[in-house]
């Protein structure tokens, strides 16, 4: 079998668009979609496997079964989105993506859930992947922070709509209900794929998949320690990974929690996507507060306020009040992840930024993983407000350490370009 690449001179996305296309919109009206569709599931898993019997140490480990495999997987498939092409990957991820949801439903059973959890965490983070690469592909490093801030801004949407419809869902058909919603909502955007335009890729040779993929994996051997010592790239995998440990706690015992003093499954949707809210008003405005205080005053006062969110949470019991935290814990993911996909985007090398957000995907997933479990430990054996006091603790720990990181203290605008995203065609 031989595997064609596209040429140097193939049409790229820029001369795409002067046909009327408009790559950046579609894959962030893609991207959203897939989101909204992952997170009307997510925070019902572990309250779908807590009615099943499992033990907080067992519910954590279900919840990271989803980040499990792409903890190992995330530098391998950006070289495969690096080698194949992103639209094939953008499709073989959906299709997974798809399957897994409807797994979620199928038997009543821990085990099967864990199955469709490891096949759901592969298939998101291929798609993940893409198309963050893709976004990394259009225009150049000036375009970078206003392209990201408008997928950004798209996939809050997803975040924003996807945990209300889906505990809606559920409130009324049960919880396969939701997972199968979720699985069609996915299927319908495979063909929305076929119309993204592939983007002019840096010259591979031509021959056998598999030697190809055995020589990029050889390339990136080489090119992850040489991106893993420049300085951006360190700091956004320090902030990932940060930022990613403390959002786990959303989609593992936030939910329990609420369940427990008495919120049906819409309200909890409700209140997880209080948190998207906040990101889609406040991450159009990412690069001109960046301009204002800088990448580190950013983040700092970001992590801050996210702990005093985490921390008043197991103390309140009324709508408002945890409706108040949620606002505050959602300010910290509102901008570290952005700020993140741009820091990784700068680091990364020409014509690898699918290993270079495969890269940041393995530290997202670490995040994702080690929270849930850990959490699992300390519910055990302190209560539910035990994983709250944790996540506090690392927020305020890393915004006290954030000084220290040293961030570009060159205003964005200057260092990575603050253009405003294309407006919609």
């Amino acid at each position: 079998m031989i595997f064609r690449r596209m040429s140097p001179g193939s049409e790229s996305v820029k001369h795409l668009r002067l046909k009327g296309s408009n790559p950046l919109l579609l894959v962030s009206l893609l991207a959203a979609l897939q989101f909204m569709a992952e997170n009307m599931v997510r925070q019902l898993v572990p309250l779908h496997v807590e009615a099943l019997g499992a033990t907080p140490e067992t519910t954590g480990l279900v919840v990271s079964a989803f980040n499990f495999l792409p903890l190992f997987l995330a530098i391998p498939g950006g070289v495969i989105v690096d080698t194949m092409g992103y639209r094939s990957m953008i499709a073989g991820g959906s299709v997974l993506l798809a399957i897994s949801l409807a797994g979620l439903g199928l038997v009543p059973s821990i085990g099967v859930v864990t199955v469709a959890q490891l096949g759901s965490g592969v298939g998101l983070v291929l798609v993940i992947l893409a198309t963050q690469a893709y976004v990394a592909r259009i225009g150049g490093p000036e375009k970078l922070t206003g392209n990201f801030a408008y997928y950004s801004f798209a996939m809050s949407f997803g975040f924003l709509l996807g945990p209300p419809v889906g505990g809606w869902i559920a409130d009324i058909g049960g919880y396969p209900a939701s997972f199968f919603a979720a699985a069609i909502l996915v299927a319908l955007t495979v063909p929305m794929v076929l119309r993204l335009p592939e983007p002019a890729m840096a010259p591979r040779p031509e021959g056998p998949v598999g030697v190809l993929l055995r020589d990029e994996m050889g390339l990136a051997a080489k090119e992850t320690p040489k991106l893993l010592g420049r300085k951006p790239v360190q700091l956004a995998l320090t902030v990932s990974v940060i930022a990613l440990f403390v959002l786990s706690l959303r989609n593992s015992f936030y939910p329990l929690y609420l369940e427990r003093i008495g919120f049906s499954r819409a309200n909890i949707g409700l209140l997880i996507s209080i948190q998207s809210l906040v990101a889609l008003i406040c991450r159009p405005f990412l690069a001109k507060i960046v301009g204002i205080v800088g990448m580190g005053g950013l983040l700092m006062g970001a992590l801050t306020i996210g702990a005093l969110g985490t921390l008043a949470t197991p103390f309140l019991v009324s709508a408002p009040a945890l409706a108040l935290a949620a606002v505050l814990t959602g300010i910290t993911t509102t901008f570290t992840q952005p700020i993140s996909m741009i820091l990784m985007a700068e680091g990364s090398s020409n014509g690898k930024a699918g290993l270079a957000m495969g890269l940041r995907q393995t530290t997202n997933q670490l995040g994702l993983f080690a929270g849930p479990v850990l959490y699992g430990l300390v519910v055990a054996r302190g209560g539910i407000g035990a994983s709250f006091y944790l996540a506090a603790a690392v927020l305020l720990t890393a915004a006290l350490a954030t000084p220290f990181m040293g961030f570009p203290e060159t205003r964005v605008g200057k260092k990575i370009g603050t253009d405003p995203p294309d407006p919609p065609r």
